[in-house]
């Protein structure tokens, strides 16, 4: 009987805890609106992915907002790296062809990508529009769509099983953005390599490019299918692209940066 009760009172415990712990993420306003995923929230769960991240495969900080790689300044004082919203950018050891935003504002660049981009300005451009599903909370949409408020606060607080971890990693390697969500970071990507003073040219690039060498190494392009690019986007690109006023060049050798940023993903910050 005294088994019993104390079971019950500790389900009790765990239930008006958990009903606490979500209480405690929202705001006044928040709590009017249970689809808003509170900022302290989303930050711990952008940390969690970042620390189950690292166990398997090796993060190397490029940029927070206190540090950036030296090779890395002029590409990112050109994009407002500063006002991107954008808490971490890390490089990965990996022959695919991407980039990609993680919850909690942090965006992952694989080396495969670096291999791949043949200037400067190319990745500026996939940079750019990183940038803007970050600024247009693509990612937020997302885990709003996927996950009840209550899982993501289970994640972030080490009470989620098994199924539901699985969930979020296929979620955070198999979720794609919609086609609205590709076109509105397009749009943003390019005005912002504008603002700064770059021709929107690499972003025409980059994606005809991908569109030329999907057939032929689709083992390394398939990943960039989480950004699918329809016929009307890329004509989007390519007007804009035409109209492009900016046409300043980076103040970088691309071979000597893509040499460090390589050796830096093959040998690690040693």
């Amino acid at each position: 009987m005294r088994k019993s009760i104390g079971r019950e009172l500790l389900l009790l415990l765990t239930f008006f805890g958990s009903i606490w712990a979500v209480v405690s993420y929202f705001s006044e306003d928040e709590a009017e609106d249970c689809d808003v995923i509170p900022e302290d929230l989303y930050d711990k769960l952008g940390d969690f992915v970042i620390d189950d991240f690292s166990q398997s495969s090796s993060l190397i900080l490029i940029a927070n907002d206190s540090f950036s790689l030296e090779s890395w300044n002029e590409i990112l004082h050109r994009l407002d790296f500063d006002n991107s919203n954008c808490r971490a950018i890390y490089l990965s050891r990996n022959p695919e062809v991407n980039a990609y935003t993680l919850p909690g504002d942090n965006i992952v660049v694989y080396s495969g990508l670096i291999e791949f981009v043949e200037s400067g300005e190319e990745l500026a451009a996939v940079m750019a529009h990183e940038f803007g599903h970050v600024k247009k909370g693509h990612v937020r949409e997302l885990l709003k769509e996927r996950f009840a408020m209550t899982s993501l606060i289970m994640i972030v607080s080490g009470d989620a099983g098994g199924n539901l971890l699985l969930e979020l990693s296929d979620f955070l390697f198999t979720a794609a953005f919609s086609r609205d969500n590709e076109k509105e970071a397009d749009y943003y990507g390019l005005e912002l390599l504008e603002r700064g003073n770059l021709s929107t040219r690499g972003m025409l690039r980059f994606f005809e490019k991908l569109e030329e060498e999907k057939m032929e190494m689709p083992e390394i392009i398939s990943a960039f299918s989480s950004h699918p690019l329809s016929a009307d986007r890329l004509e989007y690109i390519r007007t804009h692209a035409a109209k492009s006023v900016g046409d300043s060049l980076l103040n970088m050798n691309w071979n000597d940066f893509q040499k460090e940023m390589l050796d830096l993903a093959a040998h690690g910050d040693q």
